[in-house]
């Protein structure tokens, strides 16, 4: 967690900085346009993948279907899109390789599995007569200090 928050700390100051080379190499008016064109971009994959999402739950669950995988595939796309609003050009760099299929399977399988792996999350999902349910409760577990030996 340290490494993520150093990440979003430092975020800011690495954005200027691609933004003062960027615009340095094509110029203010064609850097502004490129930023404005990922927001753009951004908030169109938000609102078509938001409904998608949902949508393809919905039929994972009527075929009595695990709908985690797929959910956690469609929030790949999802974070890519947030990225993608934000202003600069790092963030859009990793909102596009989060576009690629590879890279969002490879990052969706290891989700999931960490997932799975963890004591942290149980999830449960029927479908009764009321319709489809996913119940899921979590722990905290707090870090205790490792053992040598």
């Amino acid at each position: 967690m340290p490494l993520l928050l150093l990440f979003i700390l430092a975020l800011p100051f690495v954005e200027l900085f691609a933004f003062s080379q960027v615009g340095e190499l094509i110029g203010l008016w064609p850097t502004l346009a490129l930023v404005l064109a990922a927001m753009v971009s951004g908030i169109t994959i938000l609102r078509s993948q938001g409904y998608a999402t949902l949508e393809r739950a919905q039929q994972s669950l009527a075929k009595r279907e695990n709908p985690l995988p797929l959910v956690l595939h469609d929030l790949t796309i999802m974070v890519a899109g947030a990225l993608l609003v934000i202003p600069g050009f790092v963030t859009d760099v990793i909102a596009i390789a989060l576009l690629i299929p590879a890279v969002r399977s490879a990052l969706g399988r290891a989700l999931w599995n960490t997932l799975m792996h963890s004591d942290r999350v149980t999830v449960w999902a029927s479908h009764g007569e009321r319709g489809a349910t996913i119940d899921a409760e979590f722990r905290e577990v707090k870090d205790e200090p490792k053992r040598l030996g």
